[in-house]
């Protein structure tokens, strides 16, 4: 009995375990995802002894067939969709489960003794894949690169600095290219209420870990000979551990982070802030572990619904209000929005009862980006209003992270990337509101956020890096430096 348990023991740590190999140097919550686990064995493990106790003949072929269900509900049927290439519904799930049921009802009637010791061995097999993974990954460190250090100024004045950065949001003319988005007015609306913008500002980077973690550290994170395959050490950087938090810290400022949409776990609260703007519910590795089971389909209304506030930076201001330090504060506010799934429909921006398009490389139709620019573009209006009003000495930021991507494949390792790509991924929306003595240059990266920020704020000039940017792939260990796109 006690290799039918371990077994059972086995397949439930297969999530875990994938979970942790998946991402190298992030840190999880591994005594919560300890418990989970256990709670799942003492369940399955109790039934089947409670099954011993009056039923023993029956007690391993209960514990066989347990096994193969504890495996389907935490990973299997997941694993086999997402290799066939099918979307996450009830009714694919549901067709899953009925070969499962098929399959555990055969394991049940079988007098086969050579199923009673398979089982178990396959479970600690499918378990030692992703456990050498996580052996073999390189401890975890925070990123620093060139002369990035914090920048020796004292503060002539210490307004709250809010910095907004909406996932996916591209530059005007990008926006342009795709059809009718009204930018012009939309441009007009936050000149008008102090806010200069960089018509060819650019990214450094076309994913999020590294060209979030280069403004906050004000330098190039990697170069060509950066290997950046992990996502994790960057993690470090976005979530706090950087130049930007330190400086102001040291300057009496406090950190306040919003961590948006939990698919993204680059900016989820770690206990580096000093407040945190989170609700409770589901954290990035609960979701990640959930979205592993056929309950994901179950529950992916449920699901939606919360993800609708994570995406409107009007949530941003309603939190903060009732956790306003009493010291000048850095919010940094990660948006999801206009990055799919887009959750808005219409003119009129009514929620989807489906989304459309996928945070993992599908980005639906230009038109259903583009509409989400629209929604976007008036909820911002308000929050500005809003945080206008209750704060006028206000610095604010809000800026895309990258452009959208339409042919650019940012999932194919192979993808070539032409001067459209390039425009399209790097061109990306940068507004920013300074004290009237202040200017924002023209044609600058995204690196140079803080160091013109840090600036005005200080009378002394902090000197800007010139303009670079390096091409790459979800999943490609190196980068190729491009021309970002600033004329």
């Amino acid at each position: 009995m006690r290799r039918q348990i371990g077994g059972i023991s086995a397949f439930a740590a297969i999530p875990i375990a994938r979970l942790v190999a998946n991402n190298p140097g992030e840190r999880l919550p591994v005594l919560r995802l300890a418990v989970y686990w256990a709670v799942l064995v003492v369940i399955a493990g109790g039934s089947v002894l409670l099954v011993s106790r009056s039923r023993p003949l029956l007690a391993r072929r209960f514990a066989i067939g347990l096994s193969i269900l504890v495996f389907g509900v935490t990973y299997l049927a997941v694993a086999l969709r997402n290799a066939l290439g099918l979307s996450a519904t009830l009714g694919i799930d549901g067709a899953i489960w009925l070969v499962f049921a098929i399959s555990i009802t055969g394991f049940l009637i079988s007098r086969w003794n050579w199923v009673q010791g398979f089982v178990p061995l396959l479970g600690a097999f499918l378990l030692l894949y992703p456990v050498v993974e996580i052996v073999a990954s390189p401890p975890s460190r925070a990123v620093t690169f060139g002369s990035a250090q914090e920048p020796a100024v004292e503060l002539e004045r210490a307004p709250n600095v809010y910095w907004f950065v909406l996932d996916g949001y591209g530059r005007a003319d990008v926006l342009g290219e795709f059809g009718d988005v009204r930018q012009d007015s939309f441009t007009r609306e936050m000149e008008a209420r102090g806010f200069m913008i960089d018509s060819r500002a650019s990214a450094a980077y076309p994913m999020s870990f590294l060209s979030i973690a280069s403004t906050l550290s004000m330098e190039y994170v990697a170069d060509a000979n950066t290997d950046v395959s992990s996502e994790g050490p960057f993690y470090l950087v976005t979530q706090g551990e950087n130049v930007v938090v330190d400086s102001l810290r040291d300057r009496g400022y406090a950190y306040v982070l919003y961590p948006g949409a939990p698919q993204w776990s680059g900016s989820q609260c770690r206990g580096v802030e000093d407040i945190c703007l989170a609700e409770g519910g589901l954290d990035p590795a609960d979701r990640a572990l959930l979205e592993m089971t056929a309950a994901a389909s179950i529950l992916r209304s449920a699901l939606q619904s919360t993800d609708s506030d994570r995406v409107n930076p009007i949530e941003v201001v309603e939190r903060l209000e009732g956790h306003r330090p009493s010291n000048p504060f850095f919010l940094f506010a990660h948006v999801m929005s206009p990055h799919p799934p887009f959750l808005w429909s219409g003119p009129d921006c009514d929620l989807l009862e489906r989304p459309i398009g996928s945070v993992f490389g599908d980005w639906g139709a230009t038109s259903d980006y583009l509409n989400a620019i629209h929604c976007l573009n008036r909820q911002l209006i308000t929050t500005m209003d809003r945080i206008i009003d209750a704060d006028p000495e206000a610095v604010i930021i809000v800026q895309g992270d990258h452009g959208p991507d339409y042919g650019v494949e940012m999932l194919n390792v192979e993808h070539v990337w032409s001067p459209g790509d390039i425009r399209q991924r790097f061109g990306v929306l940068s507004a920013i509101r300074l004290p009237p003595t202040c200017d924002v240059p023209i044609g600058t990266s995204l690196v140079n956020t803080f160091r013109v920020v840090l600036s005005c704020l200080s009378g002394e000039r902090i000197p800007l890096l010139p303009p670079r940017a390096w091409s790459g792939s979800y999943g490609l260990s190196d980068l190729t430096e491009v021309d970002p796109p600033t004329r």
